[in-house]
């Protein structure tokens, strides 16, 4: 089997050890770019830079990124004015904005799950790139939050409710509309219940912290 092939046989075998078998909800594609990086991604990428190895499905929606918590106050805060500006900008709670991101990588900008989302929003890079944010763009706090804020606007817009929308951010909005509503996946259903944990929490503090 050449390099290739093992990176996607590889690939395949970490995403099945996190896939009940019985799943079938959040499709990845897996490439490899021109430079031999290999990539997860939600959706397709353009066919002159990335190689398609493999495709995978993920049953429970996406996994969180492995981050250390601690001083997680004091990142958010430094990272406060950047959430409140695009949070405003396009309509949205600042506090639900600090929970989406308190959950999905404790205020770690260089935050990486284990199938490729990035940064402090967790953006697969299928989803970056249709954003606007390139590879070397996405652990920009000020481009990974405007980018995320203006995808998770646009599943609010699309589904009309707040558990909805979270649920479409972690699993993908085919999951959402394939079940109308929150998916029977484990990690997405413990997903929306943190978001919505955090987000009590911070506007209880009236988001400064």
């Amino acid at each position: 089997m050449n390099r290739s092939g093992l990176l996607a046989t590889a690939a395949l075998m970490a995403v099945s050890a996190l896939t009940p078998a019985h799943a079938a909800g959040y499709k990845y594609f897996i490439y490899k770019e021109n430079d031999g990086t290999v990539w997860f991604s939600d959706r397709q990428l353009p066919k002159k830079r990335y190689r398609l190895l493999a495709t995978a499905t993920l049953g429970w929606g996406r996994p969180p990124a492995h981050v250390h918590c601690g001083n997680v106050e004091h990142r958010a805060q430094t990272l406060s004015k950047t959430i409140q500006r695009y949070a405003r900008q396009h309509g949205l709670d600042p506090a639900l904005v600090k929970a989406i991101i308190h959950v999905e990588s404790c205020f770690d900008k260089r935050a990486v799950s284990p199938v490729g989302a990035q940064g402090l929003m967790q953006l697969m890079p299928g989803t970056a790139h249709e954003l606007g944010v390139s590879d070397h763009e996405v652990f920009d706090p000020e481009k990974n939050i405007e980018a995320g804020v203006r995808y998770f606007r646009r599943m609010l817009d699309d589904f009309k409710d707040l558990d909805k929308a979270l649920a479409a951010y972690n699993a993908g909005p085919g999951a959402v509309k394939k079940y109308n509503g929150i998916p029977p996946f484990k990690e997405t259903q413990q997903y929306v219940r943190r978001v919505r944990t955090q987000y009590q929490r911070y506007r209880s503090r009236g988001s400064q912290g």
